[in-house]
């Protein structure tokens, strides 16, 4: 996957970079930032792990497009990517907001619009899809209003701290996301 910049009104993406493994080793350790991810607050990531998943997802050879999320200052909130990604067709969309103080401030819907704007507009896919966990609601409604639909309910599909969670899997199709 060739390297990548795109801007929009208040923020970029770019290309992950091995430098970004501190602050993904920070958010993911963060039982706040991770609830509503596989990782649940289970688990901590190791930072040799995230240093190795960096060196990887930075590389030209690399099919995944991996992400990092900076305001146009600089300053790294997030994370997020396509992955997945079958050519011409479909792939798997996240976003993560690492950093605490700027949620509630629409940094992942800009974040999501730059991502289904990559696959859509410069990967040509016909539709892009995720998985959400049904109690995670701000993520359920954002994703609704970006015009994804549920697609399969995924009952007992996660246990966390040992009580059954359901998935939703959602996804927006290419000609969905043009009309918006």
């Amino acid at each position: 996957m060739r390297d990548i910049e795109r801007v929009a009104e208040r923020l970029k993406i770019r290309r992950a970079r091995p430098e970004d493994a501190e602050a993904r080793f920070r958010w993911f350790s963060d039982a706040a930032v991770t609830e509503f991810l596989p990782l649940a607050g289970e688990r901590n990531l190791p930072l040799e792990s995230i240093v190795e998943f960096l060196a990887k997802a930075s590389r030209e050879d690399e099919p995944n497009l991996n992400v990092g999320i900076e305001l146009l200052s600089g300053r790294q909130i997030g994370c997020g990517g396509l992955r997945e990604i079958v050519p011409g067709e479909s792939a798997e969309v996240s976003v993560v907001i690492g950093e605490r103080d700027v949620w509630g401030l629409g940094y992942g819907r800009e974040a999501m619009g730059l991502l289904l704007r990559e696959g859509f507009a410069v990967l040509n896919l016909k539709s892009i899809w995720l998985i959400v966990r049904e109690e995670n609601v701000r993520a359920v409604r954002l994703f609704s209003q970006l015009g994804f639909v549920v697609t399969e309910t995924l009952h007992a599909a996660a246990v966390v701290k040992g009580i059954p969670r359901t998935k939703l899997r959602m996804q927006l199709e290419a000609s969905a996301w043009t009309r918006k």
